[in-house]
């Protein structure tokens, strides 16, 4: 006598289930990452070209204006300060993405640059 293999409609149910659960949370999350790494890449550009500013209030307005461009929606509380000869940005932020109903996901994020000239 074969026995039988394959899968059964249960657990391909089952695994159908978690696939589609892992995707939802991961389609939820992902734009929110990718705009995290939008605002990470323009303070780092920031913090190069700050050399090229007369103080701290230009840097801040040069990061308004890039964030304008690149459809940065979130206010990351950036902080600029002269550290020596160098210039440290930071930024830290919270984000609520829901999920489904009333579940959510709460998501920090936040990012040190410093650079020394």
């Amino acid at each position: 006598m074969n026995k039988q293999k394959g899968l059964a409609l249960s657990d391909f149910l089952f695994w159908t289930i978690i696939v589609a659960v892992v995707g939802l949370i991961s389609l939820t999350i992902l734009p929110s990452y990718m705009e995290y790494m939008t605002i990470k890449k323009t303070v780092d550009n920031i913090a190069h070209l700050t050399g090229e500013y007369k103080n701290i209030d230009e840097a801040r307005k040069a990061y308004d204006r890039q964030a304008n461009i690149d459809g940065i929606e979130v206010d990351p509380k950036l902080t600029i300060r002269k550290v020596g000869q160098g210039v440290q940005i930071k930024f830290a932020y919270e984000k609520r993405v829901p999920l489904v109903a009333n579940v959510s996901f709460l998501m920090e994020f936040e990012h040190d640059t410093s650079l020394s000239n």
